[in-house]
């Protein structure tokens, strides 16, 4: 298979007579795009040798079905990557403000009499003054060393998450 494709080409009106066809009307296109590794074929190709532009090369309809798969993988990366970024904190991996807030309001409203809820907040005191003494990148390695010792030390249906500066939540069901 070709790693990338520079070009490909589509026509408008196409005239069919009984004397013959011919292309009315035509355009030519340019294109630039990567291509994944060919998968498995989900589809019926059509395998028009008047299309193939050398022997060892992929059809057409190949390299567009290709290309719409890798751009759809990359697609799904990107979204999920996004995601990612949009609920977790950079610094320690936990769970953001954002995301614990949504975290909480689906805990309070699945809550029934019976089911207990405990939310535990948490902050590092006199936090400044390891950052003034040790400066801020030492303060990063602290936040993120205690978010991993609380992390290994709660169960795993409990959420654990970074509230904001040195103040983290941990939302722990069915836990008086």
């Amino acid at each position: 298979s070709v790693s990338e494709l520079c070009w490909g080409y589509g026509f408008g009106e196409i005239l069919q007579t009984n004397e013959g066809g011919g292309v009315l009307n035509s355009s030519l296109v340019a294109v630039g795009f990567r291509e994944s590794a060919k998968s498995k074929k989900r589809f019926v190709p059509i395998d028009d040798e008047s299309i193939r532009h050398a022997q060892n090369n992929l059809s057409l309809a190949d390299r567009l079905v290709s290309f719409l798969e890798a751009t759809s993988d990359e697609l799904r990366h990107t979204i999920n990557q996004l995601a990612n970024l949009a609920e977790h904190d950079q610094l320690t991996g936990l769970f953001n403000r954002h995301k614990l807030d949504k975290i909480l309001l689906y805990e309070l409203g699945k809550r029934r009499r019976e089911d207990e809820l405990s939310i535990l907040m948490y902050d590092i005191d006199f936090f400044k003054n390891v950052n003034d003494s040790y400066g801020h990148s030492e303060g990063d390695r602290v936040l993120a060393k205690l978010s991993n010792l609380v992390a290994e030390s709660i169960r795993a249906c409990d959420v654990l998450g970074r509230w904001g500066g040195e103040e983290f939540v941990c939302i722990l069901t069915n836990t008086p």
